[in-house]
């Protein structure tokens, strides 16, 4: 019997020395799948700060396909259908960021697991 629960995945990384990071969010369990239909990303910015200096080249690949991007480092992508079986990744890269922001990309969507 198939069991379906929203499906809210993050994950976060702190930008490098030049500012670059990435996020690889994906399904673990056997039999498990990702239905994705949104993905958004925030960048904090480096305390004290309180803003963002150099807003990070963001790009969202998909079983290593380009599905979505941004260059002013916030992203809110909203009417994707991507589906992901057992250990298919997402993966989220940031460039050209502020050394030391953390940058959070979170997943919603469907998560079903037979």
């Amino acid at each position: 019997m198939r069991q379906r629960n929203p499906l809210n995945k993050f994950g976060e990384v702190t930008l490098d020395a030049n500012g670059n990071g990435q996020v690889e969010l994906k399904p673990t369990q056997y039999e498990e799948t990702w239905l994705v239909t949104s993905a958004s990303i925030i960048v904090a910015p480096v305390p004290p700060a309180t803003v963002v200096v150099r807003e990070p080249v963001f790009k969202l690949f998909s079983n290593g396909r380009f599905i979505a991007g941004t260059d002013k480092g916030d992203l809110n992508a909203g009417g994707m259908y991507e589906i992901l079986h057992s250990q298919q990744p997402m993966l989220g890269q940031w460039s050209a960021g502020d050394p030391g922001a953390i940058a959070q990309l979170r997943l919603g969507g469907w998560q079903d697991i037979k």
